[in-house]
């Protein structure tokens, strides 16, 4: 399956995407725009403008919300760094979790704006700059180097081991 995500909601393609069908079975009301997906094994992941991350264990046929511990249901963001899933946040940060979504830690005050890995580091696209993890999304800390001061990023796109960011106002 291929899943795309829309300010209406989460569309699946079970034919190489010819044909596309929207999947809400338990998405809800608060999750009409899907802004991210990770896949960790056979276990998928949406986020949510409005409510939060989503899992579905059989191919996207259902979805339940799992957000025990993430205190911002705005999710612009999600990936995966040494089997550890990451969430950024609207206004909160990047969350992990460690057990497949079941419980998330973490949090601070970003607007995270994409999540990006490289080999075994996590880079997160904020407002202020681009920030690096190298132990899965414990700390982050600055990588601005070559940036401009006026440092909006806005997404972050990886091709083998470069790491290219987008900027903007």
């Amino acid at each position: 399956s291929v899943f795309a995500g829309s300010g209406f909601g989460l569309y699946r393609s079970t034919d190489a995407g010819n044909v596309w069908q929207l999947d809400t079975v338990g998405l809800g009301d608060n999750a009409t725009s899907v802004s991210s997906f990770a896949v960790i094994g056979s276990t998928i992941f949406a986020g949510t403008s409005s409510g939060g991350v989503y899992r579905s264990t059989n191919n996207g046929d259902s979805w339940s919300q799992t957000n025990s511990g993430l205190t911002s249901p705005f999710t612009n963001a999600l990936a995966v760094v040494n089997g550890v899933l990451l969430a950024g946040t609207q206004g909160s940060g990047v969350f992990r979790s460690t057990n497949n979504g079941n419980n998330w830690s973490g949090g601070g005050v970003d607007i995270t704006l994409a999540i990006a890995v490289v080999g075994s580091d996590a880079f997160e696209a904020t407002l202020g700059g681009v920030m690096r993890s190298t132990d899965a999304g414990l700390t982050w800390n600055p990588a601005n180097t070559g940036i401009p001061p006026t440092n909006n990023t806005r997404s972050l796109g990886v091709l083998g081991t470069t790491l290219f960011v987008g900027m903007g106002n």
